[in-house]
């Protein structure tokens, strides 16, 4: 339902300096070596423990919210009153009063077979009173899943924001991380390896640099604590994306 953030988090906030190198491709048959340094940040993302740490995070944050959703929708076929009852005796998917939530879900599910019997009969052999009933459950299924939608919209909105939090202060672990490698092997640069563009990435660095992946990766490992997730600075968040789908109903 939620479009999930679960694939190790995927830096594409870092601060390193993408700078065009003029003339790299050589025939050389190896790089020597480079006060240049290069790095993979996607190998960053799948081998730095701070990924993994937040990815947990983000899907209890996010089950909590979809369970929400999925309660909230066996409530669909609930006139307004009633549907507002169930609302409040399963708000944040925690139910309250168990025993009236069964009888609810039941009533709700009575009304929503009895609007798609009412759909399978030909409407012109309809009796008004058929119609009537007909005209009645389509308007409470409307609004029923309007509400739902509604909600699954804010949530998913607070998943995002979740996932943003996140990226953004790893973002500043991981560039300390850079800094302090690159410091400690005299650079003057790194770049990434890889640019992304529309439709993946492309290769920016073909040949050449001091490969500092796997040194950063293990000095960011060797210093992560789940408690720096809740303390580390945050550089601020990238703007929102577009809504998510509208849940199946």
């Amino acid at each position: 339902m939620f479009h999930r953030m679960r694939s190790a988090l995927v830096l594409a906030g870092a601060a390193v300096v993408l700078t065009l190198l003029a003339g790299v491709a050589s025939a050389a048959p190896a790089a020597p070596t480079s006060p240049i340094g290069v790095i993979d940040l996607e190998q960053v993302a799948q081998g730095y423990s701070g990924y993994k740490a937040a990815s947990t995070r983000i899907n209890a944050f996010e089950k909590v919210r979809e369970d929400a959703v999925s309660t909230l929708q066996k409530g669909v076929g609930l006139n307004e009153k009633d549907f507002a009852e169930y609302r409040d005796l399963t708000k944040g998917g925690v139910v309250v009063n168990s025993k009236r939530v069964d009888e609810l879900v039941a009533l709700a599910k009575k009304n929503s077979d009895e609007l798609a019997a009412l759909k399978a009969k030909d409407k012109d052999k309809l009796t008004d009173e058929e119609k009537k009933r007909f005209d009645e459950l389509t308007k409470v299924d409307a609004d029923d899943n309007k509400l739902v939608n509604d909600t699954y919209n804010s949530l998913f909105g607070e998943v995002q924001a979740e996932y943003q939090h996140y990226t953004a202060k790893l973002t500043v672990l991981v560039d300390k991380g850079i800094a302090k490698v690159a410091e400690a092997k005299k650079l003057s640069i790194v770049v990434s390896k890889d640019v992304r563009v529309q439709q993946g990435t492309e290769k920016f660095v073909l040949w050449g640099g001091t490969d500092i992946t796997n040194d950063v990766v293990e000095a960011l490992n060797k210093a992560f604590t789940e408690k720096m997730l809740d303390t580390a600075d945050a550089a601020p968040a990238a703007p929102a994306g577009p809504a998510g789908p509208t849940p199946a109903h």
